[in-house]
């Protein structure tokens, strides 16, 4: 008898492990991101239950008796098919949990459980019967396995994530089954409930009120049925190729939601209409740099200037001309000369590693580059200095050029997934539409002329949106010098003496600002309209910098867009009474048209992510000397007014208010402190590294986050013997621009897999921690009491440990970026009562140098830069170059 009794304890434990080990397999690294999409960002309301009611059609009705007889059962797992396949289509996602009950029956004989998970696998290509198979398939396996406790076992695997990702999405019930079913009971979001009245059935959809609103649930609701109609109907079809959006939506997705037409001058270029204000204005005010400012009959003339001596080189029709230069008034007048002579220019990034630039050059054809620096030495070009192209002798008369609205104006290169970076091309008539676009929208809201203000840099395409407009309307172009984009101080008082009425901004300047009028009070009373784009732009930012200003606060605009569609494709003008904390990035500008996709290039409903397909007057002509990227990247769409589509990568949603709200980017590509950059370039750097010789096995390239929001690169790799780290990150340096170079190269012996066999990124070492157990030792002590000082200076900034602070190693090396040098400065001063500019820091930049800077200025004998002219200039320019490159970092 005892043996007996002991045999069944052992087997009925054999089975509680079997059963364990089933939902172990299940539950454990499912990716619980298969959600309806969240729509109320609102406080919560007060009714958190809420539900609709809805019957099906007649034919839906005949269909599904058709296929189901009278097996409830077979009926229920049909419907929840339909369901697992509305929920794929809502998400993107193609691993899936549903909850169910267990059957009443069951529920009455034991309370083990009141409800289990089904996790199914559906794929966008799937049929409806074969969705039908995996659903009935995970459905008997939850059945036989429901004698064991579902929820400890889902507590405890997922007892690390937060309270709401514990959460199911979306529980499906079938009431002659399962009686009375319970959302709170079946862990879930949203429950749908089917019912049975004779031949007739009804849903009954359930959902939390706190993270859905009524619009989407009805529209849920209603595109449950048309799908299940649809799938009934051609049950062997692909359920992606099923559409069920109704006409209404069609009309508002494709037309209501779209930009405005707008005429404007098609059939001019930038030279005939910056000539036209020349006639207009010739005495008014150009462009402005410090104490520097040219009038618009000045910046013609000199422009000229440059055209003709560009003109006498042998160069084609629309060949790329480099334009190696800093910040200044003459930058302008170069990028209008070497339009003038029938040319675009190619912007060129004073600090890229020469190996970058030579691949830029050659890529792009261009021969010739104009700048005002030496530093072109293993560059096989020919060099115009800008200052010898001033001084040609003036043009009496004007010019003729001969320039059509569909030439190359510029290029502008963005990483690359080949390992090299691709060369964007925009056309006259692209910056044409832009201007007048932002006309209509912006400009002609603010009185006439404007100062308006250019922070971004000329390589980045946002410089655009302030430069031309400015140039082509008759306004007044305001250049901030480097040394005051990165000093909130200096920013406000750029703003207040220059009388900034209009200006582009990003959100990290914002922050500097914000940081310093905290520090002494400020205001702006001539500033009417921020620009506000390149990050995140939040609520929260917004409104601690408006509270800086009295009286009436500027209108704040939230603008996007790529570089391959001309700056802008969509912006939102911000009412005053904003209260949601996300700040949409409105609608398509005037000419454009946006699409939000799923994979498969059909379009999704209202309040569901996908894809940002951008289409108009703004879409660039592709990438130069790239036919195939272009072919990939540029859709031919002979349908289209603009005959071209452009896949963006970006994801985003529209609202039924009609917006556009921005969620993140699709693909492997980053955006990193305004640069977008593709993770497959910095990978193949990494793998094809000349030093490394083959040693390096496989490489993982992810975006992290530090605790202030500060984003980096971090790299994994995986290599035949153990690779000196800092010597990997110097070669990358010869080859990569520095925000491109990984914070951290951590080297591990094998990449973690989740149980489905994935890559589980989660699960691969937390890079600070990781740094500080392979922290080399310090290969100079601090010395003294100032060191020791800087360095618990440099890890409060950096939110490192001390001991990761190396005394000769640069602030930026260790993770520092031109914003928190300023923070630096402070603290320094703070601290020791002696002041290190911003300027000194981007030459002093290790510990053991600032601590000898501060000795020299404490004895008066501080470290000057020699007054013997050359040295003198070189060593300004260096600092002032860096200072550049940091800042756009």
């Amino acid at each position: 008898m005892i043996e007996h009794d002991d045999f069944q304890l052992k087997a009925a434990a054999k089975e509680k492990a079997r059963e364990r080990a089933y939902w172990t397999s299940i539950l454990s690294g499912v990716q619980l991101d298969g959600r309806i999409p969240h729509t109320v960002s609102q406080a919560k309301p007060a009714e958190i239950n809420r539900s609709l009611h809805s019957s099906f059609p007649v034919a839906m009705n005949h269909s599904l008796k058709q296929l189901c007889g009278d097996s409830d059962l077979r009926l229920f797992i049909v419907l929840t098919t339909a369901a697992f396949g509305l929920l794929q289509r809502y998400s993107g996602k193609t691993e899936l949990m549903v909850t169910v009950p267990t059957m009443e029956q069951s529920a009455n004989q034991s309370a083990i459980n009141h409800m289990l998970p089904l996790k199914a696998e559906i794929e966008p290509h799937m049929s409806f019967s074969a969705g039908l198979e995996a659903v009935k398939q995970s459905f008997q396996e939850a059945v036989r396995h429901q004698n064991y406790p579902v929820h400890i076992l889902m507590d405890e695997l997922w007892h690390s994530v937060g309270e709401d990702k514990k959460r199911v999405n979306l529980a499906c019930a079938f009431e002659p089954l399962h009686g009375h079913a319970d959302r709170e009971q079946l862990h879930a979001d949203v429950l749908i409930v089917w019912k049975k009245e004779q031949d007739h059935f009804h849903a009954e959809v359930h959902w939390d009120a706190s993270i859905y609103d009524d619009q989407m649930m009805e529209q849920f609701s209603r595109h449950f049925m048309t799908l299940t109609e649809q799938s009934l109907r051609t049950p062997e079809q692909a359920m992606s190729t099923h559409s069920f959006l109704s006409d209404m939506e069609k009309s508002q997705l494709f037309d209501s939601f779209q930009g405005e037409s707008l005429a404007y001058p098609v059939d001019r270029d930038i030279v005939s209409l910056f000539q036209e204000q020349v006639q207009l204005h010739p005495a008014r005010t150009a462009v402005v740099f410090g104490t520097t400012s040219y009038t618009y009959e000045e910046v013609d003339d000199l422009s000229n200037r440059i055209a003709l001596r560009l003109s006498q080189s042998e160069m084609t029709r629309e060949t790329p001309v480099g334009l190696r230069m800093n910040r200044s008034a003459e930058l302008v007048i170069a990028i209008l000369g070497i339009l003038k002579a029938g040319y675009a220019y190619l912007p060129i990034d004073v600090h890229l590693p020469i190996e970058r630039i030579r691949y830029m050059l050659k890529n792009s054809g261009a021969a010739v580059i104009v700048s005002d620096a030496d530093g072109h030495e293993g560059l096989d070009v020919e060099v115009h200095v800008i200052q010898d192209m001033l001084q040609e002798s003036p043009i009496k008369e004007n010019l003729t050029w001969s320039i059509s609205p569909s030439d190359m104006a510029y290029v502008l290169y963005t990483s690359g997934t080949t390992g090299h970076p691709k060369g964007v091309v925009i056309e006259h008539r692209h910056v044409i539409n832009l201007v007048y676009g932002m006309k209509t929208r912006f400009f002609d809201l603010l009185p006439d002329p404007l100062q308006v203000g250019m922070l971004a840099s000329h390589i980045f395409d946002a410089s655009v949106q302030t430069l031309f407009p400015a140039l082509l309307l008759g306004h007044t172009l305001h250049i901030a010098k480097d040394e005051v984009r990165m000093d909130g101080h200096a920013l406000w008082s750029f703003y207040q003496e220059n009388h900034i009425q209009l200006s582009d901004v990003t959100p990290s300047h914002l922050k500097l600002m914000n940081k310093a009028a905290a520090q002494s009070k400020q205001d702006l009373p001539a500033l009417n309209m921020l620009l506000v784009g390149g990050e995140v732009f939040t609520k929260e930012l917004m409104d601690q910098f408006l509270q800086h200003i009295s009286g009436e606060k500027p209108i704040m605009i939230n603008a996007y867009g790529p570089t391959e569609c001309t700056v802008q494709s969509s912006s939102f003008l911000i009412p005053k009474d904003w209260n949601e904390q996300v700040i949409p990035i409105g609608q398509p500008m005037p000419n454009e048209h946006i699409f939000i996709c799923d994979a498969q290039g059909e379009p999704v409903p209202i309040g569901v992510f996908g894809e940002i397909y951008i289409t108009g007057d703004g879409v660039g002509r592709g990438y130069i000397n790239h036919p195939d990227l272009s072919k990939e990247k540029f859709i031919k769409k002979p349908e289209l007014s603009s005959g071209m589509l452009y896949g963006t990568g970006d994801l985003a949603r529209w609202r039924f208010d009609g917006l556009l709200e921005f969620a993140k980017r699709n693909d492997g590509q980053v955006k990193i402190r305004g640069y977008r950059i593709e993770l497959e370039e910095i990978r193949r750097a990494i793998l094809d590294d000349p030093h490394m010789q083959g040693l390096i096995q496989d490489v993982i390239v992810v975006p992290k986050e530090t605790q202030d929001q500060d984003q980096y690169i971090c790299a994994y790799m995986m290599a035949k013997q153990v690779i000196d780290q800092r010597a990997l990150r110097q070669s990358l340096s010869e080859r990569l621009p520095g925000y491109m170079v990984p914070r951290h190269v951590i080297q591990i012996e094998q990449f973690p897999l989740n149980l489905s066999g994935k890559l589980d990124i989660q699960a691969l070492p937390n890079p600070e921690d990781q740094a500080a157990g392979n922290q080399e030792p310090l290969t100079i002590q601090a010395h003294n009491e100032t060191e020791q000082k800087l360095v618990r200076i440099f890890a409060s900034i950096l939110q490192v440990p001390a001991s990761q602070i190396r005394i000769d190693e640069p602030f930026f090396d260790l993770g520092g970026n031109s914003f928190n040098i300023v923070e630096l400065s402070n603290k320094v001063k703070e601290e020791f009562q002696q002041e290190l500019t911003v300027m000194e820091l981007f030459q002093y930049t290790t510990v053991s140098q600032i601590a000898a800077q501060l000795k020299n200025k404490a004895s008066g004998q501080e470290k000057q830069i020699e007054d013997d002219g050359e040295n003198e200039a070189d060593d300004l320019e260096s600092a002032a170059q860096l200072l550049g490159g940091m800042i756009d970092e």
